[in-house]
């Protein structure tokens, strides 16, 4: 029974030291791990949206902490109250911890009208392929420094083409000249002899430019209006899209508009034969 005991007391005896050591040791403790990473959008202009195009607004250059390790719409967009806004779209995924810059250029807005309406528009790429684009008026986004070129075809007409490069402007109002009309080469000039008018003829003259000046000013009124109807109507962004009665307030414009441009011929027309029979 003594025995016992002093070997119960020896192992008390060596076991507390062990433990006092222990004890003394430092405990150690590891960082927590980092539970989102970082995205910055090098742009030149411009507003960044995170997940959709009518999400909180964020200056350009801002850390902007997203989830890591899933799928992230960045878009970039016009600045908020812009009519129509541009925007470009990326889909990135980011490590926990890291910080992603993502580069991004609004494209550049093309807008093609012609006189006549209603022109076929095929953009070439630079490699030959063709995509038809639609009819005019329009207007369609592309990417800046985009290689190619518009072609704008009507039967009847001569065909257009406009190159797309850097010094376009992105507005581009095409005249179509009539097939056999040479448009490098100015018309002939008849000189015919003519005789003084008196007031009362001058002031027939005055008043048939007047109305031509006119009915020119109105076509050209109506046909823009025409024009923002259509955009409304076939735009995928609009609010408006494909509303019946927008599309027939847009052709009742442009009816409007082609009267008025008949009109504005018949005035020239009249007032050339009236110099001719002077």
């Amino acid at each position: 029974m003594s025995v016992s005991r002093h070997v119960l007391l020896l192992v008390v005896l060596f076991s507390a030291p062990l433990a006092a050591a222990q004890s003394d040791v430092p405990a150690t403790s590891s960082a927590p791990a980092p539970t989102e990473g970082y995205i910055i959008v090098d742009a030149t202009d411009g507003v960044v949206r995170l997940g959709s195009t009518d999400a909180e607004p964020h200056v350009i250059g801002d850390v902007m902490a997203v989830q890591p390790f899933e799928p992230v719409l960045v878009f970039l967009t016009d600045a908020p109250g812009t009519w129509k806004p541009r925007y470009v779209e990326t889909k990135v995924m980011v490590q926990a911890g890291d910080t992603l810059r993502v580069p991004a250029q609004l494209p550049v807005r093309h807008r093609i009208e012609s006189m006549p309406i209603g022109a076929d528009v095929v953009f070439e790429y630079e490699f030959g392929r063709l995509e038809r684009l639609g009819e005019t008026p329009r207007t369609w986004d592309l990417p800046p420094e985009y290689p190619g070129t518009f072609i704008i075809t009507m039967d009847g007409y001569q065909e257009v083409r406009i190159p797309v490069d850097d010094e376009s402007d992105g507005i581009h109002f095409i005249l179509l000249q009539p097939i056999g009309i040479d448009r490098d080469e100015p018309p002939p000039v008849i000189l015919l002899p003519t005789q003084r008018s008196g007031l009362q003829r001058r002031l027939v003259d005055w008043g048939i430019g007047a109305a031509t000046v006119a009915a020119g000013a109105v076509a050209v009124h109506y046909k823009f209006r025409a024009d923002d109807l259509d955009d409304d109507y076939r735009d995928p962004t609009s609010a408006q899209r494909g509303v019946e009665s927008l599309r027939k307030e847009a052709e009742r414009f442009d009816h409007y508009s082609g009267l008025a441009l008949g009109a504005m011929q018949i005035g020239f027309g009249v007032l050339a034969v009236r110099f001719v029979l002077r």
